[in-house]
């Protein structure tokens, strides 16, 4: 007998009084010991599954609307809340994509850990502190002693994420799901919590329901597979078996976006003939104060430690390396968002470091910034017209409102958008929607120097893949050169013509694409490249 089975799951939206599904007649089963991926884009349910089986849909608007939930024989939606309350964090426990979302800010983890503890085990408040401290080290966070009395915020996010673990497993439950849990971390500390799941569910026999929109990352923890599309289980089966002969066509789409380490074909021929050097970084320092209040001595924290860099017209530079390398702070700095502490950066031989905000206004046009979050760099009180044509006047490339209505409907054309989108506001689009409006808001303004800072890191494999296509499109056919921050190294091996990687606040390598991926010469770099999850034949159950 299956320890979950999920029997015609329907959950359904409610509003003015009609009920709308979003996952209907979802049926699957999962045994005991078993690791099963649920793949999907965003939207397709795979979430509101999880949540539905956890009992967390909570609001009204969204609910269970028909189906059958049984766990360990017993069926969840007729069980008292009181019941299912204690088998949640018990026998079934969940870790969040956004550990920041799930941790209290203004509570020490351990306190947290041991209050979880404690509701579920007759445990004193010692006992339970003594239990979190070995919880932290099975999940292997350096100095669990000293680390216990940490904040969240006082932890990396790959550290908050191996707490959020902790907690999952403090009752050693029979089922754990994972949503999303690596979506935003950098490839070796992903490599490094996929690793830990792997290894505890070994040592605590749990099934493991794994939710992800990586197919890369689906192929390098489980045993099966199921690939939902619009609330509907589209296939399933064994990982070798889906992954080498899959049978429906949005399985087959989303493993075509997925970008595998091949060979780079360098065809940028502007590259090979020598073109001018846009921009020159040269010693580029930047260093952050900490402490230094009344009680506190001051000092520093070197971001970034004297990093030197060029880029040519027509260029795609990417610049790769770990969450705090120092990376995002490269490109702040290039943009004015931060002051250089010390250092060079010519922009067409002219040095923007030490410039004023009024002098570097002009080129703000030239130099433009894609950034990760699209909503939260879109105005949400402004329609996307309105968005677009701003710029267009602040820099005085256009006369009149007729103008400025005829370039916003030909560039939004140009990045698959129609003119109908005008008039609405950010919150009525997909997140590939709105970094496709932000890409519009920076091609309108035909810059020389682009700087993208994670542009696509938030998005599903396939509008990702989308997405870039679109950049790269854009990038090539306006000869924009462009700075491309990314910890994704398949999309950087997609886009760059060169590869820059940081490592600690500086650049430990920088080459071709092509000999950075396949000869690379450093330690980290070679690290990197072994943590990125591949597509490949493993053995099953």
């Amino acid at each position: 007998m299956a320890l979950l089975e999920i029997n015609d799951l329907e959950i359904s939206l409610a509003k003015a009084g009609i009920l709308s599904p979003l996952v209907r007649g979802v049926s699957f089963e999962l045994e005991e010991k078993e690791t099963l991926a649920v793949v999907g884009e965003s939207g397709c349910g795979k979430s509101l599954t999880s949540l539905a089986i956890m009992g967390l849909l909570g609001g009204s608007q969204v609910s269970m609307t028909g189906g059958s939930i049984r766990f360990d024989n017993r069926e969840l939606i007729t069980m008292l809340p009181d019941e299912r309350r204690s088998l949640m964090g018990n026998q079934m426990a969940m870790i969040f994509q956004e550990p920041m979302t799930s941790l209290n800010p203004v509570y020490k983890i351990g306190d947290q850990i041991v209050e979880s503890l404690r509701q579920h085990k007759d445990l004193s408040r010692s006992q339970a502190r003594t239990q979190a401290v070995e919880l932290l080290d099975l999940v292997r966070i350096p100095e669990p002693n000293r680390r216990i009395d940490n904040f969240p915020h006082q932890m990396s996010g790959g550290q908050r994420q191996r707490v959020m673990i902790a907690m999952a497993l403090s009752c050693e439950p029979k089922l754990l799901i994972a949503d999303e849990p690596t979506t935003a971390l950098d490839v070796t500390i992903q490599a490094e919590i996929l690793d830990l799941i792997s290894t505890l569910q070994n040592e605590l026999s749990m099934a493991i329901m794994f939710i992800t929109h990586d197919m890369a990352v689906a192929a390098a923890i489980s045993n099966n597979i199921i690939v939902m599309e619009k609330g509907h289980i589209v296939e399933r089966g064994d990982i070798n078996q889906v992954f080498t002969s899959p049978k429906h066509a949005h399985t087959q789409k989303l493993l075509e976006s997925v970008r595998r380490l091949e060979k780079v074909k360098s065809d940028n021929g502007k590259i090979a003939k020598k073109p001018k050097k846009i921009l020159r970084v040269n010693g580029f320092h930047k260093h952050f104060q900490i402490g230094g209040g009344l009680f506190s001595k001051k000092s520093w924290l070197k971001a970034v430690n004297g990093i030197s860099f060029e880029i040519c017209e027509g260029e795609v530079l990417g610049l790769v390396g770990e969450s705090g390398c120092g990376k995002s702070t490269v490109g702040r700095a290039l943009t004015h968002l931060e002051k250089a502490t010390s250092g060079q950066a010519l922009f067409d031989d002219q040095e923007i470091f030490p410039m004023s905000v009024s002098k570097f206004r002009p080129l703000r046009r030239d130099i433009q910034m894609i950034f990760q979050d699209p909503y939260a760099s879109l105005n949400p009180r402004l329609k996307i017209e309105q968005i677009l044509a701003e710029p267009l006047f602040i820099h005085e490339l256009v006369s009149s409102q007729y103008d400025a209505k005829r370039l916003i409907q030909e560039t939004l054309e140009s990045v698959g958008l129609g003119r109908e989108v005008m008039q609405r506001y950010p919150h009525e689009f997909s997140g590939g929607q709105r970094q496709r409006i932000s890409i519009a808001r920076v091609m309108i303004l035909k810059p020389r120097l682009v700087i993208a800072d994670e542009a696509v890191s938030a998005l599903d494999v396939s509008v990702q893949s989308q997405v870039l296509k679109l950049i790269k499109k854009l990038q090539r056919d306006n000869n924009i050169s462009m700075l491309f921050i990314s910890h994704d190294l398949g999309v950087v091996r997609h886009l760059s013509d060169r590869v820059a990687v940081m490592y600690q606040g500086e650049i430990v390598e920088i080459g071709d694409t092509s000999q950075i991926f396949e000869a690379p010469t450093h330690e980290y770099t070679q690290k990197l490249l072994a943590s990125i999850p591949v597509i490949k034949e493993r053995d099953t159950l």
